[in-house]
């Protein structure tokens, strides 16, 4: 009879920590970090392959489950760039410009799907 192993679902801290663990110690078996992890090899070894994108999470990142880069990163980058320059010169920046300025660079970057949010 087997024992079925229960479904983990590692945080994206956890993925961190397991590519960071990886590239300290090359020597380390990704079966022995399956076992600490109490995931599957394969689990491992998928991890593995994207550890560039893990290794990219920031503390404020590491306890999500899921993560989803932007839709658009265009978009995000250039409103990003925006606001730093906006809070260089010390404006005041609030929802309502946000929205504008995205709706703006999204129709610069020929985004038809785009819709702000309130968040």
């Amino acid at each position: 009879m087997s024992t079925k192993r229960k479904r983990v679902n590692l945080s994206a801290g956890q993925k961190r920590e397991i590519c960071e663990m990886k590239e300290r110690d090359l020597c380390i078996q990704n079966v022995e970090l399956a076992q600490k992890y109490n995931v599957g090899k394969s689990t491992i070894t998928d991890i593995l392959k994207e550890s560039e994108r893990w290794l990219t999470i920031t503390e404020s990142q590491g306890k999500v489950k899921k993560f989803r880069g932007p839709k658009w990163p265009q978009l995000e980058d250039a409103l990003g760039l925006w606001v730093d320059n906006a809070l260089n010169t010390k404006q005041d920046i609030d929802g309502n410009i946000l929205k504008i300025k995205a709706s703006y660079f999204a129709e610069q970057f020929s985004i038809e799907d785009f819709h702000h949010s309130e968040g």
